[in-house]
């Protein structure tokens, strides 16, 4: 539950920030991955998860760092760090599920405002909000199950 209330806190401070700068708060999240890391270590130690599945989640965190620089930063960094912590508590099946549905509120977003004309098609939007509301989807789901 405690990581939880870390990441749900990270996330809604990150797409605050990401919304007023177009950036993701270095020092905010290394707290943030200093505390999840600390949490799967002690859960490694307690046997209560593998250690090959405790840290497996940041995987896909690190292979949206490979696609931004093969796109040469149309994924921003920060946004891959988003995934990174959000894998240390989620693991890597879930982390899939959440970079899906941040896609998903991503391209109805974006599909709103292209078809009223008020954003193009080569035009940015801040990730860590939809994230953000994708977490909110997970946990309402982990809720209701």
């Amino acid at each position: 539950m405690a990581g939880y209330i870390i990441v749900f806190i990270y996330l809604g401070i990150m797409s605050v920030y990401d919304i007023k700068k177009r950036e993701i708060h270095l020092p905010f999240t290394a707290v943030a991955a200093l505390m999840l890391s600390s949490r799967q270590i002690y859960l490694v130690c307690r046997g209560e998860v593998l250690l090959q599945s405790a840290f497996l989640g940041v995987v896909i965190g690190i292979v949206l760092v490979g696609i931004s620089l093969l796109t040469r930063g149309e994924i921003g960094v920060g946004d891959c760090i988003l995934f990174m912590i959000c894998g240390l508590l989620f693991g890597l099946y879930e982390n899939l599920v959440l970079l899906f549905l941040s896609l998903v509120f991503t391209a109805m977003v974006r599909g709103a405002l292209i078809l009223t004309r008020r954003a193009g098609r080569k035009d940015t939007l801040p990730f860590a909000p939809f994230v953000f509301a994708g977490f909110g989807v997970m946990c309402i789901w982990k809720i209701l199950a």
